[in-house]
């Protein structure tokens, strides 16, 4: 985790701007709860991520280690989803991903070297080298 903080940099644990992030209307716990723009959006949003911050951050460091492990005696329900991957110089318009249903999305783009563009259902994935990229620029 102290590595993943060194590579995040120093401003990793500075309060997230969602203000034009774009919720999924179907999303029953969110549209009872929250106003979108309001404080508690923010609010719901960062306390969502951070959530999921655990996973994301051991998944990146063995994608980018190279010590991914597949679990192939986990007969787990799992479902399908597409997301169009952007990479440094061409796009894939839809790839599946198979996703567990108890696990995030994102863990599960993290295995092939993408990060989602949102936090429940990403429909759009980067290429972590494009991000890595883009950092060092």
């Amino acid at each position: 985790m102290a590595k993943a903080q060194l590579e995040a940099g120093p401003d990793f644990a500075e309060p997230m701007d969602f203000g034009d992030w774009v919720f999924n209307d179907d999303d029953e716990d969110y549209n009872n709860e929250v106003e979108p723009g309001g404080p508690l959006h923010h609010q719901w949003a960062h306390t969502a991520w951070q959530e999921q911050l655990p996973a994301l951050v051991d998944n990146y460091l063995a994608w980018k280690h190279s010590h991914l492990q597949e679990d192939h005696n986990n007969p787990a329900p799992h479902s399908i989803f597409h997301v169009t991957a952007v990479r440094i110089s061409e796009y894939t318009p839809s790839i599946a991903i198979q996703q567990c249903v108890d696990k995030p999305a994102n863990s599960f783009l993290l295995h092939i070297g993408f990060l989602g563009c949102s936090l429940l259902q990403p429909t759009i994935a980067i290429w972590l080298e494009c991000l890595e990229l883009y950092h060092q620029i």
